[in-house]
């Protein structure tokens, strides 16, 4: 297996050279960004370390509520395919509803959402 090398034109060279600078000035925003965010924090030090406790509190309490429904969200829906799957048609009719009715809740906000503009 024989590998060429292409030459580049000079079309292909101002090109490549253009993206090098637009990475580079990304890069800078990027940074600045960064920067101006600091300076931001740093100029409310006094608040934000009076209500760092709170905020901290408050971000477990986050996580703990996220890893409930996380672990509720996976109980219902393998329990929702297992109803799918069973050979009984109650049981199978139940979970059609359950899976209808928690799947059209995107598209039933979507259409209140529309029609509220």
């Amino acid at each position: 297996m024989q590998q060429t090398l292409k030459t580049l034109t000079s079309g292909e060279l101002q090109l490549r050279s253009r993206l090098v600078i637009f990475d580079y000035l990304f890069y800078l925003v990027a940074a600045v960004a960064v920067g101006a965010f600091f300076s931001y924090l740093y100029s409310f030090r006094d608040i934000s370390l009076l209500y760092f406790p709170f905020f901290l509190e408050k971000a477990g309490a986050t996580l703990v509520i996220s890893l409930i429904s996380m672990v509720l969200a996976t109980i219902f829906g393998f329990v929702g395919a297992l109803g799918r799957l069973s050979r009984f048609t109650v049981i199978r009719w139940i979970a059609i509803t359950y899976e209808t009715t928690v799947l059209s809740q995107t598209h039933l906000m979507a259409i209140s959402m529309e029609s509220l503009d």
